[in-house]
Order: structure tokens, then C-alpha cells, then sequence
């Protein structure tokens, strides 16, 4: 059978809707709770009666669940969301001032980039991207296959720079292998 202590902190992170939240506010609730016990012990009561105090005096435990969960929500930095889509368009500058906007291959490949790094920049958004913190090697690993296969595989090049293109999607340059350095070049620094 559940105590009261055990009770009080189920309905307090039953509040919580920040799955990483929940931990860290039952460890530190019990902890007050633990020292709140050991205040009453001193004075006289038993351990039972003293967790039971100790729990009454923290109030009701879905109200201070509401306000943690006010407290602990993920929060989405809209000036940062609204300066990348602002980089986004500023894109396409380049385009209408060389004229290429009616030329459908450029818009469209232009188009797909854009898109592709919307949806990479809401996923790293969306996703805990601090479990990613021992995969240093992997990344590594992804930056050196991504220039070995541009290497081997080139079927065209600019300007003696050789090239990955894969027919009306996309074309694979050197360059792209950068973000997965610097990843793995993070992951040292952790």
C-alpha cells in the first residue's frame, strides 16, 4: 500500500505534462517532504504523523502540480522561429535579383532546399537532441561517408569540384558534410 508521501507526489507530477520535469519535481518535493518529517520528528511526533504533517503542509498537491507544470512548460523562443523564416525568404533574394524566378528548375530545387531545412530545424527543435551527446563517432562517421561518396560517385563537377547529383532532388556537394563535423567536433567539447 502507497503512503501519503508517495500519494501526494503521484497526483503532483500527474500535473506535469514535461515527461523530464516529473523527475527532477518528485526528487526535490521529496526531499522537502523528507526534511519537513524529520523537522516534525524533532518535535515530538511519530514517523507516520510527521510524514502526514509534512504532506498536509505542502497544500493541495493538484494545485502545486498546475503551477509546476506552468513553471517547467517547454517554452518556443518565437523571435528565433521568426528570424529563421525570415532567413528562409531572404533566400530567395538572390533569385529575384538575378532573375531566376522564372526559371522552374532553380525555384524548385531552391524550393526543396528550403523545405528540407525547415523540416530539419523543426526536428532538431522538436527532438532531445542532448541523448545525441555520445554519438560523436557516428556523426563523424556520416561526414566522412557523405565525402567519400561524393569522391567515388561524382557523375558531375564545377569548376573541378566534383559532385553527388541525384537526378531532379538534390545535389551533394562537399560542404554538406560540414554540419556532421561540427557535431562530432562538439561532442568533444561536452
Amino acid at each position: 500500500m502507497e503512503n501519503k508521501k508517495d500519494l501526494f507526489l503521484n497526483e503532483v507530477t500527474n500535473q506535469i505534462k514535461a515527461k523530464e520535469a516529473k523527475k527532477y519535481v518528485a526528487d526535490e518535493l521529496g526531499y522537502h517532504l523528507k526534511e519537513a518529517k524529520n523537522l516534525w520528528m524533532e518535535k515530538g511526533l511519530t514517523e507516520i504523523e510527521a510524514e502526514n504533517k509534512a504532506v498536509e503542509q505542502m497544500g493541495s498537491p493538484t494545485m502545486l502540480g498546475k503551477q509546476l507544470n506552468k513553471l517547467h512548460k517547454p517554452k518556443i523562443d518565437w523571435l528565433l522561429l521568426v528570424l529563421l523564416v525570415t532567413t528562409f525568404g531572404l533566400g530567395f533574394l538572390p533569385m529575384f535579383s538575378l532573375g531566376y524566378m522564372n526559371e522552374t528548375p532553380f525555384l524548385i530545387n531552391k524550393t526543396i532546399t528550403v523545405l528540407l531545412g525547415g523540416a530539419a530545424a523543426l526536428g532538431i527543435m522538436l527532438l532531445d537532441y542532448r541523448k545525441w551527446k555520445n554519438l560523436g563517432w557516428l556523426f563523424y562517421t556520416a561526414g566522412l561517408l557523405i565525402l567519400i561518396g561524393i569522391r567515388v560517385f561524382s557523375n558531375t563537377s564545377i569548376n573541378g569540384v566534383p559532385l553527388l547529383k541525384i537526378p531532379s532532388i538534390i545535389t551533394i556537394e562537399s560542404s554538406m558534410a560540414l554540419p556532421f563535423f561540427f557535431l562530432a567536433w562538439g561532442n568533444i567539447f561536452q
